[in-house]
């Protein structure tokens, strides 16, 4: 698990706000991407938590009854398992509905793999 120092309060008080099931979700998914990238920097921008790495790299979005995990970049990841949704020009995301649906083998390869790319084009 990642220091907690370089975790935000901001974030830490954006989790709270969640329903109790989707904090569990939100907790998860923020444990991942610590794990994939730990000297990400963590911050709330556009009303939600964004995680940046050299540019923005992946964010949780909130919906009414579940959570995204965001990729800015995601056009261009690799996703053998088949993850990724979504049709616009860059940004894809992965719906979380359940605590079960955090995959975290496949979810850090993807954010470890788009932290990579972005510092690449950097």
């Amino acid at each position: 698990m990642a220091d907690s120092n370089s975790r935000s309060k901001e974030v830490d008080e954006w989790i709270a706000k969640l329903k109790p099931d989707l904090q569990k979700i939100a907790n998860a998914l923020r444990d991942v991407v610590f794990e994939a990238e730990p000297a990400i920097t963590e911050s709330i921008k556009w009303s939600r938590p964004v995680y940046s790495k050299r540019g923005n790299i992946c964010s949780i979005d909130p919906a009414k009854d579940h959570l995204n995990l965001g990729f800015f970049n995601g056009v261009n990841l690799q996703d053998t398992a088949g993850l990724l949704e979504g049709t616009g020009k860059k940004l894809r995301h992965i719906k979380v509905r359940k605590l079960e649906d955090v995959r975290k083998n496949e979810f850090r390869e993807l954010v470890k793999y788009s932290a990579m790319l972005h510092t690449a084009e950097k």
